[in-house]
């Protein structure tokens, strides 16, 4: 298989992009670590199915993140692919925007893709795989049709990829990975 002994680590994964993602991942041999909420058993069995581990850390606290990072790293390997795709949103105007709601945004949209990918990196075997050689870290952004246009050039040319995902769950990372299978 495609992704046959990768170890591919998915935030924000346990339903929604991020499962589907998961999905993708686990039916081109990768070996998987999910993580995120939800109904525990639901959770168990989609570990079950996807032949994944889970782990349910709190994406908005470093700590949290980093102790998950070592986890995939002892249990599974370091990662080889790693998909950014936990995120949050509230929608307020400015005036009545609760300032605990901008922290946790920033913090689970922003701060954890970057500890992720601090952990993740050094030492470790993304530096050298990716599609065909190259690093991809990731999923696709907000303009779908865009991104992956974008994203499908660069890999093209072989250039490493690192970016975010807010986008429709019939069109990111999995139809990526299809076409490049």
């Amino acid at each position: 298989m495609f992704l046959e002994g990768k170890v591919a680590l998915v935030t924000g994964s346990t339903s929604g992009i991020g499962l589907a993602i998961a999905e993708a991942l686990a039916a081109k041999g990768a070996k998987l670590m999910i993580n995120g909420f939800g109904d525990a058993d639901a959770i168990s069995q989609e570990c079950v199915e996807l032949g994944a581990i889970h782990d349910g850390a709190d994406m908005s606290k470093p700590d949290e993140i980093e102790r998950m990072m070592r986890r995939c790293a002892d249990e599974l390997g370091g990662p080889d692919i790693l998909v950014n795709n936990a995120g949050i949103q509230h929608v307020s105007p400015v005036q009545d925007f609760p300032p605990e709601k901008w922290d946790a945004i920033i913090a689970i949209n922003l701060s954890a893709a970057f500890h992720t990918m601090r952990r993740a990196l050094p030492g470790n075997s993304m530096l050298s795989f990716g599609l065909d050689g190259d690093l991809v870290v990731a999923a696709l952004g907000i303009n779908a049709q865009r991104d992956i246009a974008t994203v499908r050039r660069l890999i093209e040319r072989r250039i490493p990829v690192s970016a975010t995902e807010l986008a429709d769950p019939a069109k990111p990372l999995a139809n990526l990975l299809k076409a490049k299978a």
